[in-house]
């Protein structure tokens, strides 16, 4: 991503670290009709798909090339890669456990409301950053027939499964459990396996091992961000044989620019397949909610455009595979949009 997306652009790192390592390094640059693609990657998956088209579009190009590739997924999940671990610093919970157990050994009784609401004060807190249609805004969305069958409380009752897992007292520990369990497993291994085979390309997944993630749950949560700072483990060890500028720098992750293509021509694509009659048609969604989330998005007052991606998505799917046997070809982006 290179010009109005600079703030996703890293070929400056990239190509440190090729002139570091004396790598054969290929740049791929997207289509500025990217969109057209959507319907492939949506049949890649057989299922409404999150915005993994950038993982579509590289797999294509190293397919051309290579038959296996290695990836660095599980690195942020098991040592505290992301942004939202910061929130289990900013929670008491691991105060609130400690005294708790400290209670207990002394024979005392426990405050365990005290330790019951700090868990579920950081468990909700995670919950907002890892879930787009939450509480209200999932209600407002969702139709009432829709919120029957989804199940009113059915993935929050999940992600607290995960995160209540007993043995695990720090915040920190609590929350990359419930990525390890719930993103890594049913997002991104799940998105890559699918978006690469559908090149007929082998995506292997070492930092995945189940004796690197066994071991990487080992360390104490202060090692691992230490400092506050994300992913302070694995930064150490790297910094042995990459340059410090690659390493300790502010993370962007491997992303789209989906808040400024919104307001190009992929924003009218959306405008044009979320129609308030097309989505009325539909049932699963509200429409007056949906189009209060397109104008806003449009008109520069919020960015909904994660939202607009997965109602844009879901209702892709159903015109491949659920309205008609189009899965079966190669449509177009406009033959579904239309």
């Amino acid at each position: 991503h290179k010009g109005e997306h600079a703030w996703l652009d890293e070929s400056e790192y990239i190509d440190t670290v090729v002139k570091h390592i004396g790598a054969d390094h290929t740049e791929v640059e997207s289509d500025p009709d990217w969109y057209t693609q959507i319907p492939r990657v949506i049949r890649a998956f057989d299922q409404p798909c999150t915005t993994s088209i950038n993982s579509y579009m590289l797999s294509q190009a190293a397919a051309e090339q290579v038959k296996v590739v290695l990836t660095g997924t599980g690195g942020d999940e098991a040592y505290a890669g992301y942004g939202r671990y910061e929130l289990a610093l900013k929670h008491k919970l691991g105060e609130e456990v400690a005294r708790s157990w400290i209670k207990r050994l002394l024979g005392r009784t426990q405050d365990k409301d005290r330790e019951r609401a700090a868990i579920t004060g950081l468990c909700d807190a995670f919950a907002r950053r890892n879930v787009y249609f939450q509480g209200e805004s999932r209600r407002a969305t969702l139709t009432d027939a829709a919120l029957d069958a989804a199940g009113e409380g059915a993935w929050d009752a999940i992600f607290r499964r995960h995160f209540d897992r007993v043995g695990l007292p720090d915040g920190l520990s609590r929350c990359l459990h419930t990525d390890q369990m719930l993103y890594l497993i049913n997002n991104l291994h799940n998105n890559m396996d699918k978006v690469s085979m559908a090149h007929g390309l082998e995506a292997r997944v070492p930092l995945c091992d189940f004796r690197f993630i066994e071991a990487a749950n080992t360390v104490p949560p202060g090692v691992k961000m230490q400092g506050g700072e994300l992913k302070a483990v694995l930064k150490a060890a790297a910094a042995r044989v990459l340059p410090r500028s690659v390493i300790y720098r502010q993370k962007r992750g491997f992303g789209i620019p989906l808040k400024t293509w919104v307001h190009g021509p992929f924003g009218e694509r959306i405008v044009q397949v979320l129609r308030p009659d097309a989505v009325e048609r539909r049932g699963l969604f509200r429409p007056d909610e949906v189009a209060r989330l397109v104008e806003r998005t449009r008109s520069g007052q919020a960015d909904h455009s994660m939202k607009l991606w997965i109602l844009m998505t879901v209702e892709l799917w159903h015109r491949l595979y659920i309205d008609s046997d189009a899965f079966l070809g190669d449509p177009s982006f406009e033959d579904l949009a239309g």
